[in-house]
């Protein structure tokens, strides 16, 4: 069961030892930033499943490689135009992710360093839009 008002987060990759990790890893640094989140693991499948569904989700974290995760990003994207996605992948898709419209895009090969760069913008930007709402009442 889901905690009202929490964050829902993402971690999506067709490895189910790499969702493992990712999900812990963003769950431990999102506490540590104070941040109420409900953090799933899904694989592309269950991802695309819960698209259909209408599942709510705040911030998605791919590290799916290739078509398939370019496919995934702009599926995304079209369903949940006020997510933060970053997408990993193991080429360098820079450009295809920027036409996706992706918040943030990393080569697997670094992902260590760089998701975490991504979460950290992405968190940034929440705190103004956040902001902005509250001087804007």
């Amino acid at each position: 069961m889901q905690a009202p008002n929490s964050l829902q987060v993402w971690a999506i990759s067709a490895d189910a030892a790499e969702r493992l990790s990712l999900r812990r890893r963003m769950d431990t640094r999102l506490r540590y930033e104070g941040l109420l989140a409900q953090v799933s693991g899904l694989c592309p499948a269950r991802c695309r499943s819960a698209i259909r569904c209408g599942r709510p989700v705040d911030l998605v974290v791919m590290l799916c490689p290739g078509d398939d995760g370019l496919a995934l990003a702009r599926e995304l994207r079209a369903a949940y135009p006020r997510c933060g996605i970053l997408w990993g992948s193991d080429r360098d898709d820079a450009i295809h992710a920027w036409r996706a419209d992706v918040d943030y895009f990393f080569l697997l090969s670094e992902r260590d360093l760089l998701w975490q760069a991504g979460l950290r913008l992405w968190e940034t930007w929440r705190a103004l839009e956040l902001q902005v709402k509250e001087n804007s009442v």
